[in-house]
């Protein structure tokens, strides 16, 4: 009677951690479900609400969401100079609220680093392209998620 019972206690002890098992896989997974919609409506907000001259056009949206990073980015093709790009992301963007950290130069390209206190990192990067009969400037705008200004890097 006595390893009947043992067996019984087994059975039910094995029961109690397989369903505790089941319940922790599927809030897991509900949780992971639920994190990326929420995201891609926070970017996609955030990339609406950035300040931009009204004739650029976006060449690119585009969201990536994975368990290692999230972030988002979008391309401008525009036809104004390299100076006045730069210019406008140096005194429009602190406007809504984004602290310029970083900006460097390198050949014809400039990268910009802004931070938002809603813990977001946006990096502007921009360059130009002069022919005999136009110039261009090319402008790639990354959002991301940090934890602290202090994560939010240029490269």
């Amino acid at each position: 009677m006595l390893k009947r019972r043992h067996w019984i206690l087994l059975i039910l002890l094995l029961s109690v951690i397989s369903i505790s098992v089941i319940i922790g896989l599927v809030l897991w997974v509900d949780r992971a479900m639920v994190g990326p919609p929420r995201r891609i409506k926070t970017y996609t907000h955030i990339l609406e609400t950035l300040p931009i001259p009204p004739e650029w056009q976006s060449q690119t949206d585009h969201l990536s969401l994975s368990s290692g990073a999230a972030f988002a980015y979008r391309n401008y093709e525009v036809a104004e100079s390299y100076e006045q790009v730069l210019e406008f992301f140096e005194t429009e963007l602190p406007q809504p609220g984004w602290s310029l950290l970083k900006s460097e130069q390198h050949n014809q390209m400039t990268w910009l680093l802004f931070y938002s206190e809603e813990h977001y990192c946006l990096r502007i990067s921009i360059s130009e392209h002069v022919t005999d009969k136009t110039e261009k400037s090319y402008v790639s705008i990354t959002l991301s998620e940090v934890l602290n200004r202090n994560r939010c890097e240029l490269y």
